[in-house]
């Protein structure tokens, strides 16, 4: 089960409280500060509670950006590539934050059934990447695979560090995995990719292990689309195999990190 560090400012608690009590309904850890037990030693227990969480959502507010503790917790959340902000009014955010893609709360009132909030979390839970995929069907054994089983889903996020190497182009981390309910994947030998607009020696690349959803991770600097050669075990006679799947690749500064997939807890 994901774990979910939410960072606000003292002012803001009751905010937060209440987005903390819809996540944990629907079935999320939640790691705040207010819940550090009793005499534990407060910064060694906010490291590891960072450490340990999948995503750091910070709540940004006119009194959260002079927070010391959410600036550095927020900073903890970009350099280890999970952090999920929101706006909880119009506060002038610290510059390091300010060309990341952030959700905004601005006209929520506080209450636990406002219509910003449900559509807030419904936001959310899209970008945690629940590991129920809806509207992919199980098959039978012997049964066809079809493009109705299994999709494509791919995330990305800047990677600032990697534009000098590639003469300064701004570059994206992407990754893609192959997604369907697991008797499906089961029955998936491999996946062969095939990365349009790519380099010769980079067009054709193999997935990862099935453990590993099939993944594929490489960099980008511009849209492009990407086929997906799926191998398939025991397909019926007559059926397409390899099953052919497509992605369009966007890009975005701060995605979802699609490693929750493999969350086996």
């Amino acid at each position: 089960m994901s774990k979910i560090f939410i960072s606000y400012a003292r002012e803001d608690e009751e905010k937060a409280q209440t987005i903390a009590q819809q996540l944990e309904k629907a079935g999320r850890i939640i790691l705040i500060d207010r819940r550090i037990p009793a005499g534990a030693e407060w910064a060694p227990t906010l490291e590891s509670q960072l450490k340990e969480a999948r995503y750091v959502v910070v709540l940004w507010s006119r009194h959260s950006v002079n927070s010391f503790w959410v600036r550095s917790e927020a900073a903890e959340g970009l350099e280890q590539n999970k952090l999920i902000p929101v706006l909880l009014d119009k506060a002038n955010l610290p510059r390091i934050f300010r060309n990341i893609q952030t959700d905004s709360l601005e006209n929520w009132d506080g209450n636990s059934s406002a219509p910003e909030l449900k559509q807030f979390l419904d936001r959310l839970k899209e970008n945690l990447i629940s590991p129920v995929f809806s509207g992919l069907e199980n098959v039978a054994s012997g049964q066809a695979i079809t493009a109705e089983n299994l999709t494509l889903i791919h995330s990305s996020w800047r990677r600032l560090d990697k534009d000098e190497e590639h003469s300064w182009r701004p570059m994206y981390q992407i990754h893609l995995i192959l997604y369907g309910k697991p008797a499906v994947l089961d029955r998936v030998q491999s996946v062969t990719y095939r990365l349009h607009g790519y380099p010769a020696n980079r067009i054709e690349q193999q997935g990862g292990t099935r453990a590993q959803n099939f993944e594929l991770k490489e960099l980008a600097w511009g849209q492009s689309y990407i086929r997906a050669d799926v191998f398939i075990i025991d397909q019926a006679v007559g059926r397409p195999n390899p099953l052919r799947l497509y992605q369009f690749v966007t890009l975005h500064d701060s995605g979802p990190r699609l490693a929750t997939f493999f969350d086996r807890d």
